[in-house]
């Protein structure tokens, strides 16, 4: 659920015009923004904001391996910005998660169900390939893109085969 909030309490990125909160975890909040004078270049803002020990190389590596992994069922990570707090630009998804739409009650026929698990299935195929394990799939890391593809996001728990677990 999108979160209104005034504009003094967004905040504010080099190069970028905040236009809402779109929703906020436990360790970063989200916002859709788009380029400075460029309003129909919209984009999503993640930024860490909780910075324990650790937190902030985590999320600059999850940014680092996405930009890394490029697939239509992948969520795009386009920029990787080293600032405190950190922050990441990326693709802004205009879909529902797959924990959404479940709750929702909602049926959908078999052969779309399939289609988006072969969705997931072939953007982690190149993440695997790439040696990146994804460790949190579940329904609310499932979002639905503009043409109904299901993409994978929210890699802040993904590790790269060998690293330490």
């Amino acid at each position: 659920m999108v979160r209104r909030v005034v504009d003094a309490d967004l905040p504010a990125f080099p190069g970028w015009t905040v236009l809402e909160q779109l929703g906020r975890g436990g360790m970063c909040a989200v916002y859709r923004a788009h380029r400075t004078g460029q309003p129909d270049d919209q984009h999503a803002i993640k930024v860490l904001e909780d910075l324990h020990d650790g937190a902030r190389d985590r999320f600059l590596d999850e940014g680092r391996m996405l930009m890394e992994l490029r697939h239509p069922n992948l969520l795009r990570v386009e920029e990787v910005v080293d600032a405190d707090p950190p922050w990441l630009v990326m693709e802004l998804l205009a879909g529902r998660d797959l924990e959404v739409i479940r709750d929702s009650g909602e049926a959908f026929a078999p052969e779309q169900v399939a289609r988006w698990i072969a969705d997931v299935a072939q953007g982690l195929q190149l993440a695997h390939d790439a040696g990146i394990v994804h460790r949190d799939l579940k329904p609310s890391n499932l979002m639905l893109g503009t043409h109904g593809e299901a993409l994978v996001m929210d890699w802040g728990l993904a590790r790269r085969v060998g690293a330490d677990f």
